[in-house]
């Protein structure tokens, strides 16, 4: 279709044009802002190309506008919208007025969100109910969320993970994760996600929870909490496509946190992705053995196979022979793994893939 073309040509154009100008060429907040409008509109649209390129328009648009605003864009466009629990987040002043002023931040200030200041000379945006008991409201929001997502057609669904996607890995990632409430309400959402009827709302969710570990500060218990999940979709009769998406998100998380595996709760996600790499077809091998030849930093010349050593200490049974085996054999040959998998379309797997030798 023409029109999709030229739709998704615009926004690919758009968010290049937003990643190497100038900020001073152009109106900070109102430029960005549009770009974040438009591409917002457009991550409803039911081709998956569009989907994708105005998902990674938000992420370019986010990096020129304040942090403030890409809480608001995870609560509007990533998380189904209901009735909000309250959730307050300390912002300055300064930045509070800048949004103010500029009268181009509409989400923070559409009614379910209020300014009231505090004695500290900071400014606390609550949302409009209070909080009773924590564990009790979080349990009630996530059935509320999964009651919205059955609704949700599946490009909906589709876009919302896109666009999270993209929003951790950019630099808006970190103070995503710094609101607790918001960050975990996201992660509850893309584990179910990962375990959708529809593989490729998978595939975008396996991706996903890659930039959400790579980005988390709580390292331990994140993994802790998701690693049932991934283990699930490591299943060998899972389809190739979502193998493919996991390696690819799980490889986000380790170059976004080196030896994140490294661990007590990692070793059976290594031993999950090993098994892949014997049960499974080519081309999820091969994207398994990248995944392991970033896990267990055998490209680092820094610390060169300090990752196999302490897996090795933690394996059971042949599980270190197994993986030494696969080591000597296979990923010492790896020269590298391209930086294409920062994409969130798979479209991109040959590039990755052609960094083996």
């Amino acid at each position: 279709n023409e029109w999709i073309g030229i739709q998704s040509t615009m926004l690919q154009a758009l968010s290049t044009a937003l990643s190497n100008i100038c900020p001073k060429m152009i109106q900070i907040p109102a430029t960005p802002q549009l770009a974040h409008d438009v591409a917002s509109n457009m991550l409803k649209h039911e081709d998956i190309v569009v989907r994708e390129c105005a998902a990674c328009c938000i992420g370019t648009a986010l990096e020129l506008l304040p942090d403030e605003f890409s809480l608001a864009t995870v609560d509007r466009i990533v998380l189904p919208q209901r009735q909000r629990r309250s959730v307050a987040m300390e912002l300055s002043i300064h930045s509070t007025g800048s949004c103010q002023s500029a009268g181009s931040f509409q989400t923070l200030n559409s009614g379910e969100i209020s300014a009231v200041p505090s004695s500290s000379g900071t400014v606390k945006l609550i949302r409009s109910s209070d909080t009773g008991s924590k564990n009790k409201k979080d349990s009630k929001i996530h059935r509320e969320n999964l009651k919205l997502l059955k609704i949700d057609a599946l490009h909906i669904r589709h876009g919302r993970v896109l666009a999270y996607f993209h929003i951790l890995t950019s630099s808006k990632g970190e103070f995503i994760s710094n609101n607790e409430g918001i960050f975990h309400e996201a992660l509850l959402l893309i584990q179910e996600m990962m375990l959708n009827d529809e593989a490729i709302v998978r595939e975008a969710a396996c991706l996903a929870m890659g930039s959400i570990l790579g980005i988390c500060s709580d390292v331990a218990s994140t993994l802790k909490e998701v690693r049932h999940t991934l283990l699930k979709c490591m299943r060998t009769t899972e389809k190739a496509t979502v193998h493919i998406a996991l390696a690819r998100g799980l490889m986000v998380a380790t170059q976004m946190k080196p030896h994140i595996f490294i661990s007590m709760l990692g070793t059976p996600v290594l031993e999950g992705a090993l098994i892949l790499c014997h049960q499974s077809a080519p081309n999820v091998q091969k994207m398994f053995h990248a995944f392991l030849w970033l896990a267990l930093g055998i490209g680092d010349k820094d610390s060169a196979h300090y990752g196999l050593s302490e897996y090795m200490a933690l394996a059971e049974g042949e599980n270190g022979k197994i993986m030494m085996s696969l080591v000597t054999k296979t990923l010492a040959k790896i020269e590298s793994v391209h930086d294409s998998l920062w994409s969130s379309t798979v479209d991109h797997t040959r590039d990755v893939l052609s960094a083996f030798v």
